[in-house]
């Protein structure tokens, strides 16, 4: 799922970003399977750049796709027209073509986007500027103590010289402090404005989080987000205003303050060295590949602090420091009252990126662990350069220098007919399934994560009909049945919803196993077959207002899906 779970280039709220610090931080050595993958090939193309200011968690990409084999080439010949011939001239005159200038050849990045970008296989209706929020007012710049000045100043040398960049290259941007309220009644408003538009397709989300049982009756969805962002955030940087926003957390410039702002600052320098508009472009149909490079982001940002407080703090004068704010604060704890299933699945996410973000930082260039100590950054230049495209690359580096990618599902983007109106579609990942399984079940993401392997690929749509109904539909591959098995039971255990047998008839033949349950406000669909070789287990789920848009959606996906675009997923002979 995507919905709500798009806020990017903001920070974690300071609990989660300094947990990543505490548990992961220290030198990680590489594993066995990293060493012998770097010692036997050149690091795999990575790509993705996206720590989009779009503070508003944007809850619908634009609709994009799979690539669709059903093309028409321009330009046939009409068998029907006979040719009139010319008339032969007296003389015809010699004339050397002009030649065609030679194309200038791509980059290294663009020839990797164009390898392993998801192009965007749906008519495009026209660019539609993505809603950037407003800058909040803040405390003026004039205003700022000078001892913040000094201290922010200091901050940004020693981050432009770890990343090697000119203070002239990073020098165009803005920074903007404000208090608590004014970020959350920010927040507010700006998401209040994104719901308003009717391409964020709020209401479809809401309808697919009701009936997922991620999202109670009595939760107002816009209410939640707002609630969710401005409490578990403390930061963010609009990579397109080159402008960052902080909160003032307790109003002193303090070692939280400093870690905040160092954090902001080291995305400023990311954006400006790394580019990140170009990977956002070429990823944007790619949920997958953008989840894995939003982790190579923040885990690099935290990284940074990491470096940063070895070699200018200490870490044990920053523990010393940290327990002192933490003893002021009166020990009161971070965590914010929203422990919904959607609260928890985004947690999962976001956890993802700023915790398993850092250990792959970690992994591919470890850091210096003293002032004299000088750290090598290459992998980390490497790795944006070419960046992960799965975030099971970022779980398993390994799978990331051996160039381990992801098999791909094609579906027809008409799946469905005229009747239902493709809103979104792209690829999920293995991070988005486990978060899934991690919410229904109130189970921590790393509990799944060594029960639940096999994640090969996957492939989502969102609809909805002339009622503005949502309809929802995952197709994912996976080598064995461990986790369909797992997402069975967490339905059968979620108490808004009942398993039943369907009233109408469903062509079973198409499926080994078929479940069905209803919602709060519609239905969910599973089907389960074996791919004819036996090789792998593919799924499919829906979830719509009925069972009969469901089960429609899960005959017409087991009928038109194809594996790597070529091979067919035909019924299998034992299937029931």
């Amino acid at each position: 799922m995507i919905g709500a779970n798009r806020l990017t280039g903001a920070s974690s709220a300071v609990g989660l970003l300094f947990v990543s610090l505490l548990t992961a931080f220290a030198c990680t050595p590489e594993n066995s399977e990293t060493q012998a993958y770097r010692s036997a090939t050149t690091p795999i193309p990575l790509w993705k750049t996206v720590v989009d200011a779009t503070l508003i968690p944007t809850v619908t990409p634009s609709p994009t796709s799979t690539p669709n084999p059903e093309w028409t080439p321009t330009s046939t010949p009409d068998p029907s027209r006979t040719p009139t011939p010319a008339p032969t001239p007296t003389s015809i005159p010699t004339v050397t073509p002009t030649p065609s200038p030679t194309p200038e050849p791509l980059s290294e990045r663009e020839a990797y986007c164009r390898d392993h970008a998801m192009p965007t296989a749906t008519p495009d209706p026209g660019e539609t500027p993505t809603p950037v929020p407003t800058s909040p007012p803040g405390i003026p710049e004039d205003e700022v103590p000078s001892e913040w000045t000094s201290r922010m100043n200091e901050i940004e040398v020693w981050v432009r010289d770890l990343y090697g960049v000119d203070e002239a290259l990073v020098a165009d941007f803005a920074r903007r402090y404000v208090d608590v309220k004014v970020w959350k009644e920010w927040i507010s408003d700006d998401i209040e404005d994104w719901a308003e538009d009717e391409d964020s397709d709020v209401d479809l989300w809401e309808q697919t989080y009701r009936t997922l049982a991620l999202l109670s009756p009595n939760e107002n969805y816009l209410d939640f987000l707002s609630g969710y962002y401005s409490d578990r955030f403390v930061g963010l940087y609009d990579s397109e205003k080159r402008e960052f926003v902080v909160q003032a957390v307790g109003g002193e410039f303090d070692i939280r303050a400093e870690m905040i702002y160092l954090h902001e600052y080291a995305h400023h320098v990311q954006n400006v060295k790394y580019d990140y508009p170009f990977f956002k472009d070429c990823f944007k149909a790619d949920n997958d590949a953008f989840e894995a490079f939003r982790a190579l982001i923040e885990g690099d940002a935290v990284r940074t602090e990491a470096e940063y407080i070895f070699n200018e703090i200490g870490w044990d004068r920053f523990e010393s420091l940290w327990d002192q704010i933490e003893d002021e604060d009166g020990g009161a704890d971070d965590e914010p009252d929203h422990q919904s299933a959607l609260s928890k699945y985004l947690d999962a996410t976001t956890d993802f990126r700023y915790s398993q973000g850092l250990t792959f930082a970690l992994h591919i260039a470890p850091i210096a662990e003293c002032p004299e100590c000088e750290a090598d950054r290459t992998p980390i230049d490497k790795a944006f350069g070419r960046p992960p495209y799965t975030t099971e690359q970022i779980y398993y580096e390994g799978k990331y220098y051996g160039g381990e990618g992801r098999d791909e599902l094609s579906l027809p983007v008409d799946l469905m007919g005229d009747e239902w109106e493709l809103r979104y579609n792209s690829t999920i990942g293995r991070t988005d399934w486990l978060a899934l399984l991690a919410a229904l079940t109130d189970t921590e993401v790393e509990d799944l994560e060594s029960d639940l392997p096999g994640w090969r690929a996957d492939y989502a749509f969102m609809f909805k009909d002339g009622e503005n109904r949502a309809l929802y539909l995952q197709v994912a591959l996976w080598e064995n049945d461990q986790y369909i098995e797992s997402l069975v039971n967490a339905f059968d255990g979620v108490a808004p919803l009942t398993r039943y047998l369907p009233i109408e008839p469903v062509d079973r033949a198409k499926f080994k196993d078929y479940y069905l349950w209803n919602g709060d406000s519609g239905v969910i669909a599973l089907g389960i077959d074996i791919e004819a070789a036996d090789r792998f287990y593919i799924m499919f789920l829906a979830t719509g207002p009925d069972g009969e848009s469901v089960n429609k959606a899960l005959s017409a996906a087991r009928d038109n899906v194809t594996l790597f675009g070529e091979l067919p997923f035909p019924p299998t002979a034992d299937s029931r």
